[in-house]
């Protein structure tokens, strides 16, 4: 008797046992069951995920989407690759940025102190790292020096929206001319923009005085601006083969479907600061993702107000869903941008002393 020879789509009863049941979990996989299961997955197996059929696909993007920025404080007491490393594995989202403000004086202490975290992010995420006098990070203003702390925030790929680091560089071998072109390049890329964060070297301080003349013949520009003078500028992406290189100055600049508004503050007592901000909140409308920076001269904290943390605690209290990081600074760039008794008492001038600065983006 020939008996028929099974074919090669015909397997024994287990087998197909087996095939029906996973199509049966894959039918009970509902769009809502998986954007729950997604939520525990980092941005690798979220990835991953999304490779499986075009369902999956659609979740992920949307589950990418949900998560906003991320905003992390530490110290580097122990060893720094470690701490980065620690973040790395436990970031929520695909970096398209990373800013580190840095508590220089940890940095000129330690011999280990690298300020390379490029390696440990996507190669397409700038790095910016800024050693400065003293974090800010939420309703705290770490104020002692001596600390080796750091404060630091991520921004993932935002749909439609242009995030930009424009550096400026200084080399033994650049000339004056090529200078004053690159500081035109840096005041032209403020044109069109939502917002910009704008950091200067100290040490390059002399140099800042063309780049706020230039600034001055286009009084057309103004933009919500937060930054100021730090120590050191260090700009990492490994597309372009850049790490550890020392800037002059750098501004982020964001162009795209977001929002942002910033606010210089004069004010020396509560109060007055609590109003200012008080103002601030009520001029604006926040989306589904925000983040604030915050500049502060080193003058104000606890030698103006003799306690702590007492702008960023008022902040925090207005805003308690808005995440909030900064420093203190030898000088802050910043502009008022809603409604206030104080916008024009300074012209359209950038450069501020003995002011807090605050800037919020937001989008989604």
């Amino acid at each position: 008797m020939n008996r028929r020879g099974k074919r090669s789509y015909e397997g024994d009863a287990s087998t197909n046992v087996r095939e029906k049941k996973k199509l049966n979990i894959c039918s009970q996989l509902t769009y809502d069951v998986l954007r729950i299961i997604f939520k525990y997955l980092n941005p690798k197996e979220l990835s991953n995920a999304s490779l499986v059929c075009r369902t999956w696909q659609e979740v992920a993007n949307d589950e990418e989407r949900s998560r906003g920025p991320v905003c992390i404080e530490g110290n580097l007491l122990r060893e720094e690759d470690e701490f980065i490393n620690e973040i790395s594995d436990n970031l929520w989202i695909k970096p398209k940025l990373g800013l580190f403000f840095k508590s220089s004086a940890g940095c000129r202490m330690k011999a280990h102190c690298k300020d390379c975290y490029c390696k440990f992010f996507p190669r397409d995420c700038d790095v910016v790292t800024l050693g400065t006098n003293s974090i800010i990070f939420e309703n705290k203003e770490i104020e002692e020096i001596h600390e080796d702390n750091v404060a630091c925030t991520f921004l993932p790929k935002i749909p439609n929206v242009s995030i930009k680091v424009i550096p400026v560089f200084k080399h033994s071998h650049t000339s004056d001319e090529q200078l004053v072109e690159q500081l035109r390049v840096l005041v032209n890329s403020f044109h069109n923009i939502k917002c910009a964060l704008l950091f200067w070297s100290y040490r390059c301080r002399r140099r800042m005085n063309r780049f706020t003349s230039l600034l001055t013949a286009r009084e057309e520009i103004m933009v919500p601006i937060c930054g100021g003078m730090v120590f050191d500028v260090r700009i990492c992406n490994r597309n372009i083969n850049r790490c550890l290189e020392f800037a002059n100055c750098v501004a982020i600049t964001f162009t795209g479907p977001v929002n942002a508004w910033s606010v210089v503050i004069r004010e020396d007592t509560k109060e007055q600061v609590e109003q200012e901000l008080t103002s601030f909140k009520n001029s604006i409308s926040l989306k589904r993702h925000s983040l604030a920076f915050m500049s502060a001269c080193n003058g104000r904290g606890r030698e103006l107000y003799n306690e702590v943390d007492v702008e960023s605690s008022i902040f925090k209290r207005l805003f308690p869903e808005v995440r909030l990081v900064g420093a203190f600074m030898n000088g802050e760039f910043g502009t008022t941008t809603v409604p206030s008794k104080f916008a024009n008492s300074s012209g359209n001038h950038w450069y501020k002393q003995f002011t807090t600065v605050f800037l919020i983006l937001t989008y989604g």
